[in-house]
C-alpha cells in the first residue's frame, strides 16, 4: 500500500519537510560519500559579499548552481560544492565608514587602521546565517561548513603566490596613469569596474574664450562638459587635419572648427576671415583661464598653447578645439606627456579642491562647477553655457560619479598576453554562445592593463616591501617573509604588515601602503579555496580547468574576465571549461527591484506561498536563463503552480489512490516488448526521448533546452496517458491490462521523479520516497540520473502519436473557433489528407481514442480536399526574383491567379508552364507556395496538408447526452469539493427543467456509473428542503439544482 495522498497539497509545506529529512539523513553528505572515489567534476562558486542579504539575483544563480552540479553529481561525478565568501574589498569598508560617521581616509588613519580592520572583520559575515536559511530553503546543496574566505590566512597567502608568479614572469610594473577613481572611496577602480555602473545624468556643457597671447581680441573658443578640469587646464588640442576657421563678430574674432560654425553662429552673425588647417594653429601661446597653473608650472615651453591632439579631437561635437587638463583624462594625459607637459592637481583625494585655489577652496570639484561658471561670466570668458542629458559611470560601490585622476598604481601587464586570453576564450564553451565572441570577446580585444592596487585598508595587501631607494623585495609566501623579516606572521592584512621592516645590505624596506583589487581575489579563487601551491597541489592540476561556472551578465566586466586573465598569465589556459551565463532580475513594472518602491514580492513571501520548486523552475524557464532580462512576475509563480506542479501532482495521487483500491503490488515488472497496450510502450518510448533531450541539453550547459520537454512530458503524462487510460484503471476487474497500466503509470512516475530530482529537488524526492521500493536508496539523489536506452525507444509509435496528437488539437482548436463545448457529443468528424494513405491506417489503430476524446460518434476519412478547402498559390520570389528579373511581378500575377483546379493538377503533375510574351515560362513545384484556406459554410480547420471537418448538426439524443455529461461534470465538482474518496458512493438530488429532467433519466445508467451514485432523485418544488444548500447551475442554458449526500454504508 502507499501512503494516502492528498490532492489538495500546499508545496511550501511538503518542502519544509523534506529540509528536515535531508538534515536528518545526511543526504547530501551522503551522496557526495558514495561517489567520492569517483571521477571528480569541479565547479567553482563565485564568492558573494556577505554584508548584505540575498536577493533574486543570487537565487537564480543559486539555482543554476545546484542544478548543474546535482545532475553531474547523479551522473556518477564527485562533486565538491564549497561555498565562499568574499570578505574584503569596498562594499566592507563602506559599510564600516557610514556605520563609523567616517568620510574620509584621513578619518580612518586617525581612528587606526587596525581597529577599522577589526570593525570590518566583524562586520563580513553579517547576514551569513540569513544568507544560510535562504540557499538551503531553495534547496541548494552547498557546503557551508567547509567554505572558504577570501580573509583566510591560507586564502591570502594563494593570492601573494598568484601575485608573486606574475611579479616573476614581468608582468607587474607600476605605473603613472589617469585612471578611473572613486572620490568617495578614495581609490582608483580598474577598467572593468568602470563600466559596471554607467547611468543616464545632466551636466553642465560650456563654452569658453581663451584670448590669444599675442591679441586679447582675438579667442579660442574651447568646449568641456568638465567645468572643474578648467581650473587645472594647461594646454588645447586641435585635430591636424581637421578644417577650422577664424571668423569675427563684432570686435572679437574667433578660432573654431569649420563644422562648427552652424552650431554655434546664424550665418548673418559673423565674418570668416579665413579658413585654414589645424595643424596651422598649433604652437601658438594663449592666455590661461585662471592663474593657479601658471603659478606652479613656470616658463614650461609647451604650456598654454596649442597641441596636435592627432585622431582624439572630433569635430561631431564641441568646437573642434579641447582643453586639455593632464592630471584628469586619459587622452589629455597622453598628449601633453608627449608635449612634456607636468600634471596640475589640486584636488585631494576626497574630491576636494585644496587651499590654493581660493574662491572654491574646500569643495567638492562637482559642487564647485556652478562656482567656476560664475566666475567665467563675471569675467568674460563664458561664451555659452548648456546642458547635456549623457551616459556616464558612477561608482559601483558608492553610486558617486567617477572622475579620471592621475595617479601612481599597480599594474598587471594585461596588453602583453592579451592574444593568449583572447586564445583560451576559444577554448571556454559560452551559454548563450554569442557571449563567446560577442560580449565578451570583443571586450577582450580593447582590453587595457588591470589597475590591481587600491588605497584603501582592508585587503590583502600587496606583498612588495621598497627600500628608500626603490629597490624592491616582492614576497609570494609566509615562509619566505618570516625568513627575510624574522618575524612570526599569523595575519596578512594590513595592520599586521605594515609594522614589518625588513633589514637588508644595510637598507631598511617598509612596505608599500596597496592593498589589493578584491577582483584579483576573486580572480584567484581556485588557488586559493584549495590554499595552491601550498597543499593539495597534486588535486588541482589534475582537475584544472574546473568544468563548469556560472554568474550573472555583469561578470562578463568581472569575475569570468579576472579569472581567464590570471589563468592566462600563470598556465595558459582558461580557468574554466563551460559557463553558462544569467539575465538581470527586474521588478514587473521593468524597473530595478527596489525596497523602497515595494515593487517585488519579497522572496521569504514567495518561498512561503510557492515554494522554492516553483520559483526555480520559474526562472529557468523564462529567458533569464539566455541572459536576458526577466520582468519578475508573480502571476508567473502561479502559473508555474496551476499548469505544471498541480498538473504532476494529480498524477502522483491519481496513480496512488487507484493502486491502494485495487491493492496494486509495486513489485509487479513487465518488460516492455511484453506490454500490449500501445499507450503503455509509447509512453517507455517518450520518457526515453525525454532522458535523450535533458542528458544532451545538461551534456551541453543548455539548461534553456532542458526544461522546456519535462514540462511537456508531464504535459503528455496527464492529457494522454492518465487521461486516454482512465478506463483501464477504472474497470472492475483486475485483469493483466490493469495491472499493465499501473505498471507503466508507476515506473515512468518514479523515473521521471529521478529526472526531475536536480531541477525540482522537493517534489521529486516527495513522489519518490511514496514510490520507492525497499531497495531502493532512500532519497531520489541518490540515485543514478537514467541512461538513454534505445531497446525501449519505438520512434515510428512516438511517430503515430503525433499524428494522433495532431489531428486531436486540431479538433480541438475547431471546437472553440466555433464555441462547440467538448461536452456535447457530435456525430461526425472528417478528415481530410490527400497524399498521405498511409495516415488513416495509422489514425484507424486509434478511432476509439479519438472519438472519445473529441466527443465524436463517427469518424471517417477522405481523400478529396476540395470540398472542404481553397488553394492559393504565389511564387517564391527571394528564390526567382534574380532567374526573372523585371518579368517576376507578372509571372507571381499569372500565378496567383490559377483556380482550384489547376493548382491541384500541378500538385499531381509536379510542375506548370505557361507563355509569357512569346517565351516558355516552367515552374516546379518547389518553386510556389501553396497555401490552403478553409472554404465558408463549413466548420473546418487545415493546417498544412490536413484538414478536419466537424459534422456540428445535432439530434435529441446527442443533446440529451450533452445535458448528461454536463450534469456528470458538476456532480464530479461537487465530490471534489466534498473531498469525498474516490470509492464513496453518493446520492443525489435535482431539480431542473423538464427537458433537462428527461435527459437525466434518460441518460441515468450512465450518470450513475461515472458518479457513482446509487440514486438519481428529482425534487420538485414543493419538497424544496431538499436542495436548500444547493447552488444554482447552468448546464447548456437549461438551469439546474444539485445536491449530493455520502452513503453510509450499515455494517451488520
Amino acid at each position: 500500500m502507499f501512503e494516502k495522498i492528498n490532492n489538495q497539497v500546499e508545496f511550501p509545506k511538503i518542502e519544509e519537510e523534506i529540509l528536515e529529512f535531508w538534515k536528518k539523513e545526511n543526504v547530501f553528505e551522503q551522496s557526495k560519500n558514495i561517489r567520492e572515489k569517483n571521477k571528480t567534476y569541479v565547479f567553482y562558486d563565485g564568492p558573494p559579499f556577505a554584508t548584505g542579504l540575498p536577493h533574486y539575483g543570487h537565487i537564480l544563480a543559486s539555482t543554476i548552481k545546484d542544478i548543474v552540479p546535482r545532475y553531474f553529481a547523479m551522473k556518477g561525478n564527485y562533486v565538491e560544492r564549497r561555498f565562499g565568501w568574499d570578505c574584503h574589498g569596498l562594499p566592507v569598508e563602506m559599510e564600516i565608514q557610514k556605520e563609523l560617521g567616517f568620510s574620509t581616509s584621513k578619518e580612518i588613519i586617525e581612528y587606526g587602521v587596525d581597529r577599522f580592520n577589526d570593525a570590518c572583520r566583524k562586520i563580513v559575515l553579517r547576514y551569513a546565517e540569513e544568507w544560510e536559511k535562504v540557499i538551503s530553503r531553495m534547496g541548494r546543496w552547498v557546503d557551508f561548513k567547509n567554505d572558504y574566505k577570501t580573509m583566510n590566512i591560507s586564502f591570502m597567502e594563494s593570492v601573494w603566490w598568484v601575485f608573486k608568479s606574475l611579479y616573476d614572469k614581468g608582468l607587474i610594473y607600476r605605473g603613472f596613469k589617469v585612471m578611473p577613481y572613486s572620490w568617495k572611496a578614495e581609490t582608483i577602480l580598474s577598467n572593468f569596474e568602470e563600466n559596471l555602473n554607467y547611468k543616464e545624468t545632466q551636466d553642465h556643457a560650456i563654452t569658453v574664450k581663451l584670448p590669444l597671447v599675442e591679441d586679447d581680441k582675438t579667442f579660442f573658443l574651447a568646449w568641456t562638459t568638465t567645468p572643474w578640469t578648467l581650473i587645472s587646464n594647461l594646454a588645447l588640442a586641435v585635430g591636424g587635419d581637421l578644417e577650422y576657421a577664424k571668423v569675427k563678430r563684432g570686435d572679437e574674432i574667433y578660432y573654431l572648427s569649420d563644422a562648427s560654425l552652424i552650431r554655434l553662429f546664424k550665418k548673418e552673425e559673423v565674418t570668416v576671415i579665413e579658413k585654414l588647417k589645424g595643424r596651422d594653429l598649433i604652437g601658438i601661446e594663449y592666455q590661461p583661464l585662471f592663474n593657479f597653473a601658471s603659478k606652479e608650472i613656470k616658463d614650461h615651453k609647451n604650456a598654454f598653447r596649442v597641441l596636435d591632439g592627432k585622431d582624439y579631437v572630433s569635430e561631431e561635437e564641441g568646437v573642434g578645439i579641447v582643453q586639455m587638463a593632464p592630471a584628469y583624462g586619459v587622452e589629455d594625459f597622453e598628449i601633453c606627456s608627449q608635449a612634456g607637459l607636468p600634471c596640475f592637481d589640486p584636488i585631494d583625494n576626497a574630491g576636494f579642491f585644496n587651499s590654493k585655489i581660493d574662491f572654491i577652496a574646500g569643495m567638492n570639484f562637482k559642487e564647485a562647477e556652478k562656482k567656476i561658471i560664475q566666475k567665467l561670466k563675471s569675467q568674460g570668458k563664458l561664451f555659452k553655457h548648456e546642458s547635456i542629458h549623457h551616459s556616464y559611470p558612477f561608482c559601483w560601490r558608492t553610486d558617486t560619479p567617477l572622475m579620471y585622476k592621475a595617479i601612481s598604481t599597480w599594474f598587471v601587464k594585461v596588453t602583453d598576453f592579451r592574444d593568449s586570453i583572447i586564445s583560451n576564450n576559444q577554448k571556454i564553451h559560452w551559454e548563450p554562445k554569442h557571449i563567446k565572441n560577442g560580449r565578451f570577446g570583443k571586450w577582450l580585444e580593447n582590453v587595457h592593463d588591470w589597475a590591481i592596487s587600491r588605497n584603501r585598508f582592508w585587503g590583502t595587501p600587496l606583498p612588495i616591501w621598497e627600500s628608500e631607494n626603490g629597490d624592491i623585495l616582492c614576497f609570494g609566501d609566509i615562509a619566505s617573509l618570516e625568513k627575510a623579516s624574522g618575524k612570526k606572521v599569523t595575519d596578512l592584512h594590513k595592520e599586521y604588515m605594515d609594522v614589518i621592516v625588513i633589514e637588508k645590505e644595510g637598507k631598511k624596506y617598509r612596505r608599500i601602503p596597496e592593498v589589493l583589487d578584491c577582483w584579483f581575489e576573486s580572480g584567484s579563487m581556485p588557488y586559493g579555496q584549495n590554499h595552491y601551491p601550498f597543499e593539495n597541489k597534486e588535486a588541482f592540476d589534475k582537475n584544472f580547468p574546473a568544468h563548469f561556472i556560472s554568474e550573472g551578465l555583469d561578470q562578463t566586466r568581472g569575475w569570468f574576465y579576472t579569472l581567464l586573465v590570471i589563468s592566462s598569465a600563470l598556465f595558459d589556459k582558461p580557468s574554466f571549461q563551460n559557463v553558462m551565463v544569467s539575465g538581470l532580475i527586474l521588478a514587473e513594472d521593468g524597473k530595478k527591484m527596489s525596497k523602497r518602491l515595494k515593487n517585488y514580492p519579497d522572496p521569504s513571501y514567495v518561498l512561503s506561498n510557492y515554494g522554492a520548486d516553483a520559483l526555480r523552475v520559474y526562472l529557468i524557464s523564462s529567458s533569464v536563463i539566455k541572459a536576458e532580462t526577466l520582468k519578475f512576475s508573480e502571476n508567473g509563480l502561479k502559473e508555474i503552480v496551476k499548469s505544471i506542479m498541480i498538473p504532476l501532482w494529480n498524477v502522483f495521487s491519481f496513480l496512488t489512490t487507484y493502486a491502494n483500491i485495487d491493492g496494486w503490488d509495486q513489485n509487479s515488472h513487465f518488460e516492455v516488448e511484453e506490454l500490449h497496450h500501445p499507450l503503455d510502450r509509447w509512453l517507455f518510448s517518450y520518457r526515453q526521448t525525454l532522458i535523450e533531450k535533458i542528458n544532451l541539453s545538461m551534456e551541453n550547459y543548455q539548461l534553456f533546452n532542458a526544461v522546456p520537454p519535462m514540462i511537456d512530458f508531464i504535459e503528455k503524462l496527464t492529457n494522454t496517458y492518465v487521461r486516454r487510460s482512465r478506463k483501464r484503471f477504472w474497470k472492475s476487474e483486475n485483469d493483466e491490462d490493469k495491472n499493465q497500466a499501473y505498471f507503466t503509470l508507476y515506473e515512468n512516475l518514479k523515473s521521471f521523479a529521478v529526472i526531475l530530482a536536480p531541477f525540482m529537488p522537493f517534489v521529486s524526492e516527495r513522489i519518490y520516497q511514496v514510490l520507492r521500493r525497499e531497495k531502493d536508496p532512500i532519497s531520489v539523489h541518490l540515485e543514478d540520473y537514467p541512461t538513454y536506452r534505445v531497446i525501449q525507444v519505438d520512434k515510428e509509435l512516438e511517430k503515430e502519436m503525433e499524428w494522433v496528437d495532431k489531428i486531436l488539437s486540431m479538433a480541438r482548436a475547431l471546437r472553440l473557433k466555433n464555441r462547440l463545448k467538448i461536452r456535447q457529443p457530435l456525430k461526425k468528424m472528417i478528415i481530410v489528407n490527400k497524399n498521405h494513405a498511409w495516415l488513416k491506417e495509422i489514425l484507424n489503430q486509434n478511432l476509439t481514442t479519438i472519438k472519445e476524446e473529441i466527443n465524436v460518434k463517427e469518424i471517417s476519412f477522405e481523400f478529396n480536399e476540395i470540398d472542404y478547402v481553397e488553394y492559393q498559390a504565389k511564387i517564391d520570389f527571394q528564390k526567382l526574383g534574380k532567374k526573372f528579373g523585371s518579368k517576376i511581378k507578372t509571372i507571381n500575377n499569372k500565378v496567383t491567379s490559377l483556380s482550384n483546379e489547376e493548382i491541384i493538377h500541378i500538385h499531381e503533375k509536379g510542375n506548370f508552364s505557361f507563355d509569357l510574351d512569346g517565351e516558355t515560362i516552367t515552374l516546379e513545384l518547389a518553386d510556389l507556395d501553396i497555401r490552403r484556406q478553409e472554404k465558408q459554410g463549413h466548420v473546418v480547420f487545415n493546417q498544412g496538408e490536413l484538414t478536419c471537418v466537424l459534422d456540428v448538426e445535432l439530434n435529441q439524443d446527442l443533446i440529451d447526452e450533452g445535458y448528461a455529461r454536463e450534469f456528470i461534470n458538476r456532480v464530479q465538482k461537487k465530490r471534489k469539493e466534498m473531498d469525498l474518496n474516490y470509492t464513496d458512493r453518493i446520492k443525489v438530488f435535482f431539480h431542473s427543467s423538464k427537458v433537462l429532467k428527461n435527459a437525466i433519466e434518460k441518460k441515468s445508467d450512465t450518470i450513475e456509473k461515472e458518479t457513482l451514485a446509487n440514486e438519481l432523485c428529482f425534487v420538485n418544488d414543493n419538497e424544496d428542503d431538499w436542495l436548500k444548500d444547493a447552488e444554482q447551475d447552468e448546464l447548456n442554458e437549461e438551469q439546474c439544482l444539485i445536491k449530493i449526500t455520502k452513503i453510509r454504508l450499515l455494517l451488520k
